[in-house]
């Protein structure tokens, strides 16, 4: 008989932020592994808000207070990641690291829109 195991809420994304974040130094260990749920549910949504991306109220005021501790450093937080990231590029002959530098400037959507509907 087979054996159905309860999907994990987190995906894949909690591996990544384990990895990327979890030798994080923040003074305390549960800063450090909301780091890490905090860098996971931001990877399961990008594109979205901390609000949006966090589940509920609980969670998005978790996050604002983890971002608002002195210890909670850009240099601290992006640390581990930077490490992790050097030890990937270690592994491979050539990296390419390409940037989209495209610009869209929508700050007068009056004459855009004249433009093109002439």
């Amino acid at each position: 008989m087979k054996q159905h195991l309860a999907a994990d809420p987190w995906g894949p994304s909690l591996a990544w932020a384990q990895h990327e974040f979890g030798a994080a130094n923040l003074g305390d260990k549960r800063r450090e592994d909301r780091l890490v749920n905090l860098a996971a549910r931001m990877a399961q949504s990008p594109m979205q808000s901390m609000p949006a991306a966090c589940k509920g109220l609980a969670e998005t005021t978790a996050a604002y207070r983890f971002f608002s501790q002195d210890t909670s450093t850009v240099e601290a937080i992006i640390q581990p990641h930077s490490k992790a990231t050097i030890e990937r590029v270690k592994a491979h002959q050539f990296v390419l690291c390409v940037q989209d530098t495209t610009e869209a400037d929508y700050t007068d959507l009056r004459t855009i829109n004249r433009s093109l509907c002439r």
